[in-house]
């Protein structure tokens, strides 16, 4: 392709890539998942269409880029990534209607006509989309670990109630909740705090990263 028709393409993701990419993946498994024809088939189109995706955001991302378009365009990349992923996994899993759970636990978003507004929805938490400014800021590269962790904290959330990641220091616990913040658009700050700060700063609902390296929400 030429290098206009790639610059216009670039100029369009990057000025709707987040939204663009959310509801392009979502109406896309849901409608191989609903298509009279078969569904794995359907899918595994798709999974190709990925791939091929993937593989010209990469000769994109190669090329000469000022620094915002190529800090917007690795994001891009790794949430792609996730994407094709996501329908492997359908593939593999023989994921066949929309209401088996191999799809619903992922976190996905549509559009409420009705309001006007974007929701949320993972397995049956669903939040409104907060529309905080996030800027061309890099993604968490998403594994299966990171989606259990998101069900698991929307779910807590959804309850009213919070969430603790545990682990060794490193391994990702804040990372993780800052990323899953990004994802729903929701303002996510962090305190890197001692034995100083006690149950009524914790109960706030943010990110706290205490000595025995846990984290809430």
């Amino acid at each position: 392709m030429c290098a206009a028709f790639w610059h216009s393409v670039l100029l369009r993701v990057l000025r709707d890539w987040m939204f663009w990419l959310m509801f392009s993946c979502l109406q896309e498994v849901e409608s191989c998942l609903t298509a009279d024809s078969d569904a794995n088939t359907q899918l595994q189109q798709l999974h190709a269409r990925c791939v091929m995706q993937l593989e010209e955001l990469v000769d994109l991302v190669r090329g000469s880029l000022s620094d915002l378009e190529r800090r917007s365009v690795v994001a891009l990349i790794r949430t792609d990534v996730h994407n094709r992923d996501i329908v492997g996994s359908l593939i593999e899993q023989g994921t066949t209607c929309v209401g088996d759970f191999s799809w619903h636990m992922q976190l996905t978003f549509e559009y409420d006509a009705d309001t006007d507004s974007i929701m949320a929805r993972q397995v049956n938490a669903r939040f409104d989309y907060a529309y905080e400014y996030l800027g061309a800021q890099p993604r968490l590269v998403i594994t299966p670990m990171t989606d259990r962790c998101y069900m698991t904290l929307t779910g807590a959330l959804a309850l009213k109630l919070g969430g603790a990641p545990s682990g060794p220091a490193g391994t990702g616990k804040t990372e993780t909740v800052k990323d899953l913040g990004k994802a729903l658009g929701v303002q996510c700050v962090v305190f890197n705090c001692g034995e100083s700060l006690d149950y009524k700063v914790r109960s706030i609902g943010i990110v706290v990263t205490v000595d025995d390296s846990i984290d809430s929400i």
